[in-house]
């Protein structure tokens, strides 16, 4: 159980400081998305992990929307997001994110803590 919250701890840490990002094309992007592996201070926590961790209410979402807007749902508490297409950022005021998009992940890191998350498009 604890690392189960110093797990929800990083990735609440993480996504606090996130910003907006998209790919060179918002409507390849748009869509929701689901939390789909996590690598933390390196432990990879795959679909599998992430899925057990739903069945305790702990449930992260994503969602980009064609306005280069996005929304994070990290267990009910949503946060708004501007996408930077041409910088591959995700922001929120004046803290971004780089994040990369291919075959349906969006994929963020922060080199600080040595975190990625990978949504996966539902």
């Amino acid at each position: 159980m604890k690392k189960t919250i110093s797990l929800l701890l990083v990735l609440i840490m993480t996504l606090s400081l996130v910003a907006c990002g998209s790919s060179d094309n918002i409507n390849d992007m748009v869509g929701d998305y689901k939390l789909y592996s996590m690598v933390e201070n390196g432990k990879k926590y795959d679909a599998e992990e992430l899925k057990g961790l739903e069945g305790l209410g702990l449930k992260v979402t994503f969602k980009v929307n064609k306005d280069s807007t996005a929304e994070l749902n990290l267990m009910g508490t949503k946060t708004k997001l501007k996408i930077d297409t041409n910088k591959h950022t995700l922001s929120k005021g004046k803290q971004s994110l780089k994040y990369s998009y291919k075959d349906g992940i969006i994929k963020w890191s922060d080199k600080n803590s040595k975190t990625v998350l990978e949504f996966k498009k539902k």
